[in-house]
């Protein structure tokens, strides 16, 4: 517990100082570095680690990131089209029969998806609207967890997805919620945004669900690779991908609610 306290001390004002100050080119900064690195925590719960998989799937990555520098903007779609294709081209040349490409395509395809695509639109969001509704996000997420942890600590009885993750609670689930919820509306009221109490309180609640169902998933697939944490890169906190979790499957739906707001 001291060691997530102290890390989040240290790592949280520089993250929100960027987020409030950087301009964009800094922001993508920011972003290819992290995708590099949640490809390696990804590549890295592997079976077996292969640095040339870690290099395609960064490289493809950065594509993806770079491709949406003002003047470019290339849709989403269209790039994951090529880079399935490329993945598909690749093994040719060392193809002598045998199985294993579809499985290897797929888990490099899973990875750049599951870990980058969520990157590009958060990179989206920064340009549209600043930094200030990434923060709202970022507060709700962080509100959800520190309510789930805590109401799952003093309240939690009943277990929840003990297959997937056998320390979650029923509280804690409920608990996240009401949290999320609530810093929700206190950080639309901070920020002065346009949404009203209900819908802030309603956002809210479908961004701590989106960040919770995310946590779940990242559990998921860590049991199935066999591994306690990700990586260990940031102390109390195992790697970039258990601190980042919920906010990959979060953004996709706070894009959203952006788009269709």
């Amino acid at each position: 517990m001291l060691h997530r306290i102290l890390s989040s001390i240290v790592l949280i004002p520089p993250l929100l100082l960027l987020l409030l100050n950087a301009s964009s080119e800094w922001f993508l900064v920011l972003l290819l570095t992290v995708g590099a690195i949640l490809l390696y925590e990804w590549h890295a719960m592997a079976v077996r680690f292969s640095w040339l998989g870690w290099i395609v799937s960064t490289a493809g990555a950065w594509f993806f990131l770079l491709s949406k520098l003002p003047g470019i903007h290339v849709p989403l779609e269209v790039l994951i089209i090529f880079f399935l294709i490329l993945l598909l081209v690749l093994p040719m040349p060392r193809y002598h029969g045998g199985g294993g490409v579809v499985a290897g395509v797929g888990y490099q395809l899973t990875g750049v998806v599951y870990c980058v695509v969520p990157l590009t639109l958060l990179l989206e969001i920064h340009q549209r609207v600043g930094g200030k509704l990434i923060l709202f996000l970022l507060f709700v997420l962080w509100a959800t967890d520190s309510g789930a942890l805590f109401t799952g600590k003093w309240m939690g009885q009943r277990k929840f997805a003990v297959h997937i993750s056998p320390s979650k609670t029923v509280a804690g689930f409920v608990g996240g919620l009401v949290f999320g919820g609530l810093v929700a509306v206190l950080t639309a009221m901070g920020f002065s945004l346009s949404w009203g109490v209900i819908q802030s309180l309603g956002i809210g609640l479908i961004l701590s669900l989106a960040g919770q169902l995310g946590d779940l998933a990242e559990s998921m697939l860590k049991r199935e690779a066999g591994v306690k944490d990700s990586g260990r890169l940031i102390p109390g906190h195992g790697g970039f991908l258990d601190r980042l979790d919920s906010l990959l499957f979060a953004v996709p739906v706070f894009y959203l609610v952006i788009r269709l707001g």
